[in-house]
């Protein structure tokens, strides 16, 4: 009998090794997340684009000797603005709910895969992630900048093969863009609080025209991520006959 009648059952440790198999079941098909955010990234980046058009708009008109803040010019500056900010509202809810899913399911195959072939991560003393902490760590404030990345590293590391099968330094450059975009956007927005006249806010739009063309950039590097990355796990799913 155990000496201890009442102690509190606890759960089986995650897999740190081959063999000892995924607590996160099958194989999950991620093909339709990734087609999602194709569609949506690509969308957010024409979004991008317009935002450029506005800007040069915007410079143009605080640039003029006496700007009309009320002709017909500004009135539809202002309102292609508003127009911008709700479909970029829209579109970031959209695009978090879509890229947390898709990083779950893409989590819960990079255990499966390593709990039956060992993968680079958990030898290199890489702290694994849960699927959950995968996607929650977007939206804990200042851990946001690195956790989400150390996330995905380890699922890339666990995921692909030590030789070939690789994403090489993509992840890296798509994690780099984001940071840099984040910097320079918000250099754009302590510019607008701080702007006093016509000539502080066409600085303040040359500023945004430099953010548009690095966001575009993380973008499209996240669509990168997603492809590859699924790829990858799709061949090392078929080659550890899991599907």
């Amino acid at each position: 009998m155990s000496e201890k009648p009442y102690a509190t059952l606890q759960a089986p440790p995650l897999p740190r090794h081959p063999t000892h198999g995924s607590p996160y079941g099958g194989v999950r098909s991620t093909d339709v997340w990734v087609g999602m955010i194709v569609i949506f990234f690509t969308i957010y980046i024409l979004l991008d684009a317009v935002s450029i058009y506005a800007s040069w708009m915007k410079i143009q008109f605080y640039s003029a000797s006496y700007p009309n803040f009320e002709s017909q010019e500004y009135i539809f500056i202002e309102q292609l603005e508003s127009l911008l900010e709700n479909a970029y509202l829209v579109m970031v809810f959209i695009l978090a709910f879509i890229w947390c899913f898709w990083t779950n399911l893409t989590c819960k195959n990079a255990w499966l895969i390593n709990s039956r072939d060992g993968a680079t991560a958990l030898y290199r003393g890489r702290e694994s992630f849960t699927p959950s902490w995968a996607w929650a760590w977007h939206f804990i404030p200042i851990l946001q900048f690195w956790k989400p990345f150390q996330a995905m590293a380890w699922i890339r590391d666990a995921s692909q093969k030590s030789l070939g099968l690789r994403m090489g330094k993509l992840l890296g450059i798509w994690w780099g863009l984001w940071l840099l975009s984040f910097v320079v956007a918000l250099s754009y927005g302590v510019a607008l609080i701080f702007a006093k006249s016509s000539a502080d806010l066409a600085m303040a739009e040359r500023v945004n025209l430099v953010t548009m063309p690095i966001d575009m950039l993380a973008a499209g590097f996240a669509i990168a991520v997603a492809i590859r990355l699924t790829k990858i796990q799709k061949i090392r799913a078929r080659e550890l006959n899991l599907i």
